[in-house]
């Protein structure tokens, strides 16, 4: 769910009319039964009747599964960047759609 209270910025996208989406997980079993592209349809749905004009997320550059999932979703590549879960650093790719 996507709530209008709190402004997601990040510094790729320059507007404030935008929100993030966090994360969408579907068990192995589920893929072949498009739960992830109806899950985001409805997330995408809401977005817009929130009157938000882009929306954006982080996915693992390793996760090629869902960078080409997004991309074929209609989102770009915005810009890289990196999260540290512990003493590890992890890359990550920012990717964009306008809604």
């Amino acid at each position: 769910m996507i709530t209008n209270q709190r402004v997601c910025k990040t510094e790729f996208i320059n507007s404030d009319n935008v929100c993030q989406l966090l994360k969408i997980y579907v068990l192995k079993d589920f893929l072949s039964k498009k739960v992830g592209y109806k899950l985001q349809n409805v997330l995408l749905a809401e977005a817009i009747s929130l009157g938000k004009k882009y929306i954006w997320l982080s996915v693992l550059d390793a996760n090629q599964k869902a960078i080409s999932f997004y991309k074929k979703n209609s989102f770009i590549e915005i810009g890289n960047h990196t999260f540290a879960i512990g003493k590890k650093d992890f890359n990550f790719i920012a990717m964009k759609k306008e809604l």
